[in-house]
């Protein structure tokens, strides 16, 4: 007797004991799985280890007969789970003579994870004897489950693939921790190729040597660590690679801990501050005192407490509504209370606020101050009271006029000038303002210029503010200089019928505005009929075009320095006009001459032209030809045809008897081109002309055709009948 085990690659065979008989006698049988090749004897028992669900592993079984006469294979037998099949076998029955083989190709491919056995048996006849080969098939699958437990002492819980994994709340810049537990739950050994974590301020630790096999019962731990740095929730992924699939799990934490923001609320809007910032409390005069809101917010998610409020320093600053401490703020919420100004003294109070663990400084003016305003234009200067009038030059359209406003401090102490302004969209413009905000000393002045641009004639006004101050300013729109002269460079006195010029726009000189403008087609046609064909490439007889500032040329678009003109097919005179206006305020400029802007092009009568001609219809007895052209002078009197004779060495009875034939079609064209139908087309024709052939057809290798009229003919054009 004897033991005997077979390791084969991602499963294994494991041959159990077996006494040695008459099979073993007379078959030598070998098992291959990868490049592992073991003897196993009839009754052994196989083991297949897959590693997941409908992951196959094969065993190939080699039967090889050693006795001195034959033996016939007659069939095999597989009872059990269907999740062993034999994926290959011989052509049965099989006679083997000695040392001749019979290979089956056994396959497990689980569908459960639980153990599967099945019987597999090889029959057999040798002389008279009857008897076969036994096998036992076990086959074995692991089961791959995921689990996490908060640490150090929290409850494990499962999660499934796909999951989530939910970190407990964690301070901001400490540590929080869980264990994650990967199981083998099933009835084989697994292996675990992988573990890869992502995501911002994850990290994964305790991570074993991998590859590594895991017997079922058994199972892998690492730890998963979140470190945030700032409040907020946090997500990543932890991805488990097994043989053939992966799993991924997904992780969620959130970073709590307070966080306060502050914001100094006056009348004319707030303002954020932050720690160890030095707050300015408005200017105030003397005697009058300023109350301005501290809002405190709490951006955290989790509560806070404020243990201290309090200002220490100039006597003349104060705090009031302060609420009760120690004060626990939740998450999201506020609290106010107020500082007051009270200034004594033309001077510059301090003080140093405590805001819980925050400090802020405090600085305030009292002030006496005066504001006086003027304006000065060239060399004369004029007072400009407080919400009075500022006047400007005229300035002619594409100019400007600019006055300079002065700003003086006629007071005993500094004044703050915090903003200044004009109305946005205006023809006003303000320039060589000084940085804001501005204090101007006691006796000082500062200044600005007030800048007038019309874009359109007439009066513009628009409102100036200084501070809480306002004026009223106000400019006149003088007449725009005249446009350059105005020249289309592409364009030809003369041009063909059924083609496409490209037609410019140019000044003789820059424009000091931006301009747009159109051009606009006309036509006066030699024939009393439009042509719809006369048009721009874009479409209709209309198209836009602008002229930058300071520039030349006209732009269309897309960006292009001309505008594609289609000339029809008629003859006629094409006339294009040109029109400008100003960009801002749609100021017309076209030149008031007679004609307008404008350049003709010429298209010339001509014999007609053919585009094409085709073969409709043929037939044993005639065929039909469509003859295509136009003719600018929607005039076609004549069609002259030529045939040419077939040259076939098979057919020497072919013989052609007519050469060539005149048609006077003056009637039928006259009538198309003086039809309703005919006026979209301008002076295009389809002719339709149809010839009855006496003899033999084939005996017309080809039938060229030319048009004419008064003018002359057109080009020949054939088509081949064979």
């Amino acid at each position: 007797m004897k033991f005997t085990r077979l390791i084969l690659g991602a499963g294994f065979l494991l041959l159990a004991f077996v006494p040695t008989g008459f099979a073993q006698s007379q078959f030598l049988i070998s098992a291959r799985q990868g490049d592992l090749i073991q003897t196993v004897t009839d009754g052994a028992s196989l083991t297949f280890s897959s590693e997941g669900l409908r992951q196959p592993v094969s065993a190939t079984l080699t039967v090889t007969y050693r006795g001195a006469s034959s033996a016939l294979v007659g069939g095999f037998d597989l009872a059990g789970t269907t999740d062993f099949t034999v994926g290959a076998s011989p052509e049965l029955p099989a006679t083997l003579n000695p040392n001749d083989s019979v290979v089956f190709v056994i396959q497990f491919s689980p569908t459960t994870t639980a153990r599967s056995s099945v019987r597999f048996r090889i029959n057999f006849t040798e002389g008279r004897t009857s008897s076969g080969i036994n096998f036992n098939l076990t086959g074995i699958t692991p089961d791959f489950g995921f689990s996490y437990a908060p640490l150090p002492g929290g409850n494990q819980n499962s999660v499934p693939a796909g999951g989530t994994v939910v970190f407990p709340d964690t301070t901001v810049n400490a540590d929080g921790s869980v264990l994650f537990v990967i199981s083998n739950r099933g009835s084989g050994p697994g292996t675990l190729n992988g573990i890869t974590l992502s995501g911002a301020n994850f990290t994964l630790s305790g991570l074993p040597i991998l590859p590594a096999v895991v017997q079922p019962g058994l199972d892998v731990r690492v730890t998963l660590k979140f470190s945030p740095l700032a409040l907020g929730t946090g997500s990543g992924t932890v991805r488990v690679d097994f043989v053939g699939r992966s799993a991924t799990v997904n992780l969620t934490a959130a970073g709590v801990g307070t966080s306060f923001s502050y914001e100094l609320v006056t009348a004319s809007g707030s303002q954020v501050f932050t720690a160890d910032q030095t707050l300015t409390l408005p200017q105030t005069n003397l005697t009058q005192t300023t109350a301005v809101v501290v809002r405190v917010r709490n951006n955290g998610n989790s509560d806070g407490v404020i243990t201290a409020i309090q200002a220490t320093g100039a006597a003349e600053i104060t705090l009031s509504n302060v609420p009760f401490l120690p004060l626990t703020v939740a998450s999201g919420g506020l609290f106010t209370f107020t500082i007051n100004f009270a200034p004594t003294q033309p001077v510059t109070s301090t003080a140093r606020l405590r805001i819980g663990d925050a400090f802020f400084g405090l600085s305030a003016v009292g002030s006496g101050s005066t504001l006086t305003y003027a304006l000065t234009v060239g060399s004369a200067t004029s007072a400009v009271s407080a919400s009075g009038s500022v006047v400007l030059p005229p300035a002619q359209l594409g100019g400007t006029s600019t006055g300079v406003f002065q700003i003086s401090n006629t007071g005993n102490a500094p004044a703050a000038i915090n903003s200044i302004s004009v109305t946005a969209g205006s023809a006003f413009t303000l320039a060589r303002i000084p940085a804001l905000p501005a204090q101007i000393a006691a006796g000082q002045s500062l200044s600005f210029s007030i800048v007038f641009t019309p874009v359109a004639n007439g009066s513009a006004t628009a409102t100036l503010s200084v501070n809480s101050a306002t004026f009223t300013v106000t400019g006149a729109g003088a007449d725009p200089p005249p446009l350059p002269a105005i020249a289309f460079p592409g364009s030809s006195a003369t041009s063909e019928a059924a083609t496409q010029v490209g037609l410019g726009v140019t000044l003789a000189s820059g424009y000091p505005v931006d301009l747009t403008g159109k051009l606009t087609i006309t036509f006066a046609s030699d024939v009393f009929n439009d042509d719809p064909a006369i048009q721009f490439a874009a479409g209709g007889r209309v198209v836009s075009f602008t002229v930058p500032a300071n520039t030349t040329r006209a732009v269309f678009a897309p960006n292009a320095s001309e505008a594609r003109l289609q000339t029809g097919t008629v003859a006629g005179t094409i006339t294009v006009t040109a029109t400008f206006a100003t960009t801002a305020g749609n100021v017309n400029l076209t030149p008031v001459t007679v004609p307008s802007p404008a350049t003709t092009i010429a298209i010339r009568p001509a014999a007609p032209r053919l585009r094409s001609v085709q073969l409709s219809a043929r037939t044993t007895t005639g065929f039909t030809l469509l003859v295509t052209g136009y003719a600018t002078t929607r005039s076609v009197t004549g069609m002259d045809f030529t045939f040419t004779a077939a040259n076939d060495p098979t057919r020497t009875d072919l013989k052609l008897e007519t050469s060539s034939l005149t048609l006077n079609v003056d009637g039928p064209f006259a009538s198309w081109f003086q039809s309703t139908a005919s006026q979209p087309f301008g002076s295009l024709f389809t002719a339709t002309v149809t010839f009855n052939v006496r003899g033999d057809i084939d005996a017309i290798q080809s039938v060229a055709a030319t048009v004419g009229n008064a003018l002359g003919k057109s080009g020949s054009m054939a088509v081949n009948l064979r």
